[in-house]
């Protein structure tokens, strides 16, 4: 009897326990690995009254950091902040208004982690695959969240730059929630690849 009570009492705590699947490891190990090669970048406005523009941005070598152009076009005394709160001074290595994209160069500090990019093309990325989200949504985090890729395909988008036309090319769209700081957060892959 005292066997029988043990096994329903084992039984009844293991339907208390909820099993973790392995996307839900996966995705916690690609947080987790690219938690420390995602920054949030800032600057001062150029323009007198300007709000303050907060962004991210992620190491891709060790001292160069990708973001958006939008983020850092009208910032000067452009500073990165790790995770763990200390900031470094940085500087416009390269920029394409076109395409939205402006490299980075971090003084006083070689990347405590670098991010890959994948080397799947972006049009043969499946529709539905788990994609994370690592960024500074309000300034604030670094945040991450979960959600699919559900589309890739072609958006005129204008640029931030007047003296640059509309650009035309493959963006792809996720249902992972979005907000005014997480220009230039990278969308990973649950392998930790660099997808978009």
């Amino acid at each position: 009897m005292r066997l029988v009570l043990a096994a329903l009492l084992l039984s009844l705590l293991a339907l208390g326990q909820r099993l973790v699947s392995p996307e839900e490891v996966a995705r916690s190990q690609v947080i987790q690995r690219a938690l420390p090669a995602v920054v949030r970048v800032q600057g001062s406005p150029t323009a007198p009254g300007e709000n303050q523009v907060v962004g991210t941005g992620f190491f891709v070598s060790p001292f160069r950091v990708v973001t958006n152009y939008h983020v850092v076009q009208d910032l000067a005394d452009l500073t990165v902040r790790l995770a763990d709160g200390r900031t470094f001074p940085a500087e416009r290595f390269a920029v394409d208004p076109g395409i939205d994209i402006a490299l980075l160069t971090v003084r006083g500090l070689q990347a405590p982690r670098v991010l890959a990019f994948s080397k799947t093309p972006s049009t043969s990325l499946p529709l539905g695959m788990g994609v994370v989200l690592v960024g500074f949504p309000f300034g604030q985090g670094p945040l991450a969240s979960y959600g699919i890729l559900s589309g890739i395909g072609p958006l005129e988008v204008p640029s931030p730059d007047p003296s640059v036309g509309a650009e035309v090319g493959e963006y792809l769209f996720t249902d992972a929630p979005l907000t005014v700081g997480n220009s230039g957060s990278p969308l990973l892959n649950l392998q930790g690849e660099v997808v978009g």
